[in-house]
């Protein structure tokens, strides 16, 4: 689907302005038609996945997620798992352990997700701040079905992802995907969730899976 100016400005909330300077520079894909740029949705939704970028959605526009609307990072936490005091010193340690943790079918290269994840990390850091990181692979991985997979690890001790914020992360949340819809659905829900301070003050302090999942099913009752 070909989006305008207009348009994809409201599917990232970024201002026109900036859209433009950056289609200029080439950091963001766009194209010229009769002198005005002309984007693709895909594209877009593409290059907003590699960045973490959440989207909006103007209520003018087409939904998105269409079927996937009712996906909820809560349900996705719930077929992940919660798990507390995950080992590792280091980040390919923690995403190690993780691998093995996220309940996938026997089929699914655990190695392969492993070299995938790292891959990722190399791009540029997951770690979105406030002592959290949500790793994932740069593609969606359509060898897990048609539901995303969220796997929380609280970790034993603090690890160093590279943030920009310079703090350690503490809670690691794989987000596994089978399309790019659903991932940036679910990252746009988790950065609401991570707007509420009272879930945000209590991350270090979770213990038991239940409570977890109970506040960010709360949280999200606000979208």
């Amino acid at each position: 689907m070909k989006l305008d100016l207009k348009e994809a400005e409201s599917l990232l909330g970024i201002s026109a302005m900036t859209i433009q300077r950056w289609a200029r520079q080439g950091r963001i894909p766009a194209r010229e038609a009769d002198g005005a740029l002309v984007f693709r949705q895909k594209e877009l939704e593409r290059w907003a996945w590699n960045r973490q970028w959440p989207l909006r959605r103007d209520p003018g526009m087409p939904c998105l997620e269409g079927s996937l609307e009712t996906e909820c990072l809560s349900d996705a936490l719930r077929r992940g798992g919660v798990f507390f005091n995950v080992r590792g010193n280091t980040v390919k340690e923690v995403l190690n352990e993780m691998s093995g943790l996220v309940p996938l079918s026997a089929d699914v290269d655990r190695e392969g997700l492993v070299g995938l994840l790292e891959e990722r990390e190399r791009l540029a850091s997951t770690g979105i701040g406030r002592g959290v990181a949500v790793p994932h692979p740069r593609e969606p991985l359509t060898s897990i079905g048609d539901r995303a997979i969220v796997t929380a690890a609280f970790l034993e001790r603090p690890v160093d992802f590279g943030a920009m914020d310079h703090v350690p992360v503490f809670l690691v949340l794989l987000m596994l995907s089978p399309a790019t819809r659903t991932h940036l659905r679910l990252l746009s829900r988790l950065s609401f969730c991570l707007r509420d301070a009272s879930l945000t003050e209590g991350l270090p302090n979770y213990r038991e899976e239940e409570a977890f999942l109970k506040d960010i099913a709360r949280a999200e009752q606000g979208l």
